[in-house]
């Protein structure tokens, strides 16, 4: 058997960067099993948009700002986490899954980070309020949506890290 000189090498190299390009191998995901996670965490969100948020009021309300009750209109900051429970956490875990993109899956990390955080300020701005008084405090649904969501940046980063070269495509060559 006879050892590969370097123009093999160079020539089975070309052919794998042409295949690659071809079937677009490093512009897909394969979420594999954390798929069924993240479509699970899609259906608890789900689930939790119709739970009390704040002030009694369901998910969905405080995301098409309906109010809380009584109480009039619902703060910012839990309207705009639920702006991105719905815009990251559930539409873009679907599509992401959906289309198995990796740069659709990075864009739903981002977002699924960013709105984690939004999801801890909005329990906090719940508990507090410019009285000594105790607020009104989080329903079951915000602090199970914030809960999710920290699982879901957790399952896509593990997703758009497992691609193919890393996350920057760095060949491991």
């Amino acid at each position: 058997m006879t050892e590969p000189d370097e123009s093999d090498e160079a020539e089975m190299l070309a052919l794998r960067t042409k295949v690659d390009e071809a079937y677009g191998v490093h512009r897909r995901i394969d979420p594999g099993v954390r798929a069924m996670v993240i479509a699970v965490c899609v259906l608890v969100l789900a689930i939790a948009g119709m739970l009390p948020w704040v002030g009694g009021a369901p998910g969905w309300q405080v995301l098409f700002d309906q109010g809380a009750g009584n109480q009039g209109k619902v703060d910012f900051i839990p309207r705009a986490f639920a702006i991105g429970v719905f815009v990251f956490g559930f539409l873009g875990s679907a599509l992401s899954l959906g289309l198995r993109r990796w740069s659709v899956a990075w864009v739903t990390t981002l977002g699924c980070g960013l709105f984690t955080v939004l999801g801890v300020v909005s329990i906090w701005s719940q508990q507090t309020t410019t009285s000594h008084q105790a607020g009104p405090g989080p329903g079951p649904g915000l602090i199970i949506s914030a809960l999710v969501m920290v699982v879901l940046v957790v399952m896509w980063a593990r997703v758009v890290y497992s691609r193919p070269g890393g996350v920057f495509n760095r060949r491991a060559d």
